[in-house]
């Protein structure tokens, strides 16, 4: 057992030492202390764990260090709260350091949340708060890029819904549309939630379990997040779930503008540098930072207000629309379809790459031949991009270049247009009939040609080669009243007058 017992020993530090806060509240003396001092209390109780202890924690189906990490974490345990701060009187690291009494409803929150970790066996606490030295950027940036895994690692999460006495008035709760409670609700193993006068919303002790009726499945609802995916979620960017993670921010704020994308640096599993005051250039950095890891195009299926720095890349998570009914229902059941994941693996292009130049990207390329104004006014565009079915497409924005098209009924052959789609089929190809791709709407006026800029549209553009999709759309496919209009010549000339590429896709740089 000795080999067991030095892995036991092993985990031990790296749980201190790399998985725990910088400091911790000690419950017997309220007073803060560093991993150190955690380690040396600890330490005796590891050193009397029994062989037989060991031997039946490493019997678990999981690899060996991460079945002992588990059992360390039921020994060393720790309380973390999430909660939505007041903006008056919040107890600070200052405070405590310098043994100055509190009060006020922060004091008296921070006491109440240290109850319920005691009843919980914790003799530890941690509190965004006052654990953190907000006066050293060194400390917050590590804090802030290590969070994410402080709240994984804890005993148990004591979530304080101040805006909740009951049940039913539960999706009214601020907590559930701020930014950093996101994450604060995805990552701990164990979560308990309490309403403003601290009473226990539910009777289970934990209530982070996929029941039918359980807590989990309203707050599913609430969120449009699958249930599985709060019951079990595994932080990073695989597949399908890129676009679907982005959305989860989307209707959510941070008081921070730049917290829009540093409490996504957990949940996406890429590392950012913390820079208070560089504004929206955080979360253009943190899609540079997405980029950089990641070969998927769901990056670039956005909507609305484009980057500053950047016309491919969204300006914020706004710009990724929430998941259809079907999408929340399943969640990580998604995994199981072998097909459609080899389909999402295989599409578009993976060697994309941000350059001086702008995005170089590969896209199966229609260039429009006809823009036809909506009866609907000014800023819609109908656009007939081969054999795919017409879209429809609300332009934002002031381009005058654009807007100059919407007094004809056909796109001058240098006007610049053309539908770039993201996720083609091996070869640059569109063959699938049950398929939506998704497309940008590019545009350029002057030379070299292969340089465009994206247009910025209300909706993702997607384009398909069958109407079956139409319902899940927001007006993006055919438009009846413009098939109604033209002519039998005219529809001929509709799809004879655009221009394909039988070589495959094209490359294009997006500035």
């Amino acid at each position: 057992m000795d080999k067991q017992r030095t892995l036991l020993n092993e985990v031990f530090d790296d749980f201190i030492f790399n998985n725990m806060p910088i400091r911790l509240l000690r419950l017997a003396t309220m007073q803060f202390v560093d991993r150190f001092i955690v380690r040396q209390h600890f330490r005796p109780i590891i050193d009397q764990v029994s062989d037989e202890e060991i031997k039946r924690a490493m019997s678990s189906w999981q690899p060996a260090k991460e079945s002992l990490k588990d059992f360390v974490r039921s020994i060393v345990r720790y309380a973390i709260l999430s909660h939505r701060w007041f903006d008056l009187g919040e107890p600070t690291f200052q405070q405590f350091s310098n043994d100055i009494g509190g009060s006020g409803p922060g004091y008296q929150k921070l006491m109440m949340f240290c109850d319920k970790a005691r009843a919980y066996g914790c003799e530890f606490v941690w509190s965004d708060t006052c654990c953190i030295d907000k006066t050293s950027s060194a400390e917050l940036d590590e804090s802030i890029r290590s969070m994410f895994r402080w709240y994984k690692e804890s005993y148990i999460c004591i979530v304080y819904l101040r805006d909740t006495s009951k049940f039913e008035a539960l999706g009214d709760d601020e907590w559930f549309t701020r930014g950093w409670t996101l994450q604060e609700l995805l990552a701990p193993k164990q979560i308990k939630f309490y309403t403003t006068d601290w009473t226990p919303l539910t009777e289970d002790p934990n209530d982070k379990r996929d029941y039918p009726d359980g807590l989990m499945m309203t707050i599913s609802k609430i969120l449009r997040i699958p249930v599985l995916d709060l019951c079990y979620f595994e932080p990073g960017m695989w597949g399908y779930s890129l676009r679907q993670r982005l959305s989860w921010m989307s209707h959510r704020k941070t008081t921070r503008i730049e917290d829009m994308a540093y409490s996504m640096v957990g949940i996406l599993d890429v590392s950012l540098t913390v820079a208070y005051g560089e504004g929206r250039r955080a979360f253009s950095r943190l899609l540079q930072a997405i980029i950089a890891s990641n070969d998927s195009w769901e990056i670039f299926a956005w909507a609305g207000e484009s980057s500053p720095y950047n016309s491919a890349l969204a300006a914020g998570p706004e710009c990724y629309p929430g998941s259809r009914d079907e999408d929340v229902t399943r969640g990580l059941a998604w995994v199981g379809d072998l097909k459609t994941m080899e389909r999402q693996y295989q599409a578009g292009d993976k060697l994309f790459t941000l350059t001086n130049h702008g995005l170089r990207i590969k896209v199966a390329w229609r260039k429009v031949w006809k823009v036809v104004p909506d009866p609907k006014g000014a800023g819609r565009f109908i656009l007939s991009p081969s054999s795919l079915k017409d879209v429809t497409v609300e332009v934002l924005g002031s381009d005058s270049d654009l807007h100059s098209m919407y007094h004809y009924d056909w796109a001058p052959p240098n006007a610049g247009l053309a539908i770039g789609i993201l996720d083609y089929d091996k070869g640059g190809k569109i063959i699938d009939d049950d398929r939506l791709y998704t497309a940008f709407l590019l545009h350029h006026t002057n030379d070299p040609t292969d340089v465009y800029h994206k247009v910025a549209t209300r909706d993702i553009i997607t384009v398909s080669l069958n109407d079956q999709w139409a319902p899940y759309t927001a007006g993006q496919l055919t438009d009846m009243w413009e098939r109604e209009r033209l002519t039998e010549e005219e529809s001929g000339a509709y799809v004879s007058g655009i221009e394909e590429l039988e070589s495959g896709p094209k490359e294009v740089y997006i500035h």
